[in-house]
């Protein structure tokens, strides 16, 4: 075969063989940058997870914790001698706020809707003891009193039942983001 003939099809070959590189290279560019967006998108999903569960969560403990208030205002009452009856008015209205905060939590996670609704039931349990204790008018000054003991048991749960729903909504926070990336 004559060199220029062989040049030249080693020339074509070299740019058919250019040209196959060039679309490999195109084709894997291109599932790269869908790669890439693709990443981005779940990025972007896990961080709108991870914000729909914080959201949900702050304004239940908000909530949670005007109940909470409400229920010290009502113990200060009842101790101090008093009815305490607009008190323990609104420890129902904020506690039952709290109750359908448990509502929003769910929307965003349903496996944090028990552990909110049992710190829910932990805080009205505070009241019930207050209320067993305004029953029992003389257990307000006698620490030994039963009724005194359930007062003191019942917060000493709500902060172990308030500690584990945390626990739970960092747990639920981290198995999230981790679905994202898998």
């Amino acid at each position: 075969m004559d060199q220029g003939v062989a040049a030249i099809l080693a020339a074509g070959v070299a740019g058919a063989a250019g040209a196959l590189g060039a679309v490999a290279g195109a084709r894997a560019a291109g599932r790269a940058a869908r790669g890439q967006a693709a990443h981005e998108q779940a990025l972007r999903a896990r961080s709108a997870a991870i914000e729909a569960i914080d959201t949900a969560c702050n304004a239940f403990h908000q909530k949670g914790y005007v109940a909470i208030q409400a229920v010290v205002e009502f113990e200060a009452a009842v101790i101090g001698g008093h009815d305490g009856t607009s008190q323990e008015r609104e420890f129902s209205v904020s506690i039952s706020a709290a109750l359908m905060a448990t509502h929003e939590v769910r929307w965003c996670s349903a496996e944090l809707e028990e552990p909110a609704r049992q710190w829910c039931d932990a805080i009205q349990k505070i009241g019930q003891a207050i209320r067993a204790l305004r029953a029992t008018p003389d257990a307000t000054t006698d620490p030994a009193s039963p009724s005194h003991h359930r007062r003191h048991a019942a917060w000493l749960h709500e902060k172990e039942v308030l500690h584990a729903f945390q626990r739970r909504v960092q747990q639920v926070k981290e198995s999230t983001s981790a679905s994202f990336l898998t």
